[in-house]
């Protein structure tokens, strides 16, 4: 029976080190694989290694800027990052990222007009929950703000064109995606382009 119970053991302990190995960097090769370990695991995965094992996939599919990761990425919007100890250490001189603390918004945001539809979609369902209606709110303004233009005011006109066919309950959603906008750093450095947008669309 002893022996059993070690063998047991052994096998489980063996499992739990190869499921952490799976999401090693030096495996996420690809964007293809990237994606399929994003399609295993969940945004809400409470496990350190499988976490670790997102943040890995999303960067991956950040470098790599693939259109096929978009699903997934939307998926994830309510995933947030863990904070590294070093990250609060004064030796250590990071670049400030907008979205950061959730890695899918910066991936989206570089996949550019491609995203927009499915963000919209997303911000319009009634299964969004409120972190995903902003971070997808979030991921279009910075996607127009990264373009030639740099004007993260298109994102607002962009949703307040979606309000006229969207009945009271999806203007209200829409509304909520705005209004976070407007609270972003971008449209805070940017304000008088979101402030000329917000004003423009209101007016319609």
């Amino acid at each position: 029976m002893t022996r059993i119970l070690v063998l047991i053991l052994l096998v489980v302990s063996e499992s739990c080190i190869c499921a952490s190995q799976q999401c090693t960097l030096a495996k996420i090769n690809s964007a293809e694989d990237a994606i399929d370990v994003l399609d295993r695991l969940s945004p809400s995965d409470p496990n350190p290694d499988s976490r670790i094992c997102i943040e890995n996939a999303i960067a991956t599919v950040t470098q790599f800027r693939s259109t096929q990761a978009i699903p997934e990425l939307v998926r994830y919007l309510s995933f947030h990052r863990n904070k590294y100890p070093e990250e609060d250490s004064p030796a250590v001189i990071r670049l400030y990222v907008e979205g950061n603390e959730y890695p899918a918004i910066v991936a989206l945001a570089h996949l550019g007009p491609a995203i927009r539809q499915p963000l919209l979609e997303a911000i319009e369902s009634i299964a969004s929950s409120n972190t995903i209606v902003q971070n997808a709110g979030h991921a279009i303004a910075l996607s127009f703000g990264n373009e030639n233009e740099k004007d993260p005011g298109k994102a607002i006109i962009f949703l307040r064109d979606a309000e006229s066919s969207a009945n009271d309950l999806t203007k209200q959603r829409l509304e909520q995606a705005v209004a976070f906008i407007l609270k972003t750093p971008q449209c805070k450095r940017l304000a008088a382009k979101c402030n000329d947008a917000d004003h423009q669309s209101t007016a319609k």
